[in-house]
């Protein structure tokens, strides 16, 4: 069991502190996630505080079936589609800065180099399709498995398995492409 559902369980038993913990582990990643239905900061925290205090009125509505991350991201995606039809407009946009390579210290060229790869990656993530670019934030961004990608975006594991093997060679042919890989 993971230190999300560890401190539900220690909420739920009367650790008020445990809620706190549990907004600390999972407030960035769901604005993110949010973030990328919504196109507006602004409006991913609001939704996200949204389904902390829907947790925090409903607790007993978890039910440890899943891992409460992808419970707060399935009622983050449920809310955020809602808000979306409100508004009658649905934007995907690709997390702000990927970090998937490391910033090196071996001198200027390199930071040049590591900037200009993040850069084409973003360009890369973009050009994807919506449903192959969520699946890649879920799972290699925010670290989901297969199955919980599967909830939150409503599908099952080999669909979301499908999607990033898609969506992986959509990547490295853009790559190769612009000249970023071998």
């Amino acid at each position: 069991m993971g230190t999300g559902e560890t401190c539900w369980r220690l909420f739920l038993e009367g650790d008020d502190g445990a809620f706190d913990e549990v907004v600390r582990l999972y407030r960035l990643p769901l604005i993110r996630f949010l973030t990328s239905y919504l196109h507006d900061p602004a409006a991913a925290e609001d939704v996200a505080a949204d389904c902390f205090a829907y947790l925090l009125a409903h607790p007993k509505r978890y039910d440890f079936r899943t891992g409460l991350k992808t419970y707060l991201f399935m009622l983050g995606r449920s809310r955020a589609i809602d808000r979306l039809r409100r508004e009658k407009r649905l934007v995907l946009v690709e997390p702000e800065d990927p970090v998937l390579f490391s910033v090196t210290e071996e001198g200027p060229e390199t930071l040049l180099e590591e900037r200009e790869r993040r850069q084409a990656l973003r360009k890369a993530l973009k050009a994807l399709p919506e449903d192959e670019k969520q699946a890649v934030q879920l799972v290699y961004f925010e670290e989901l498995t297969y199955k919980e990608v599967g909830k939150v975006l409503k599908l099952g594991a080999r669909q979301v398995d499908n999607l990033l093997t898609k969506a992986k060679r959509r990547l490295k042919a853009a790559l190769r492409e612009m000249g970023e890989t071998q």
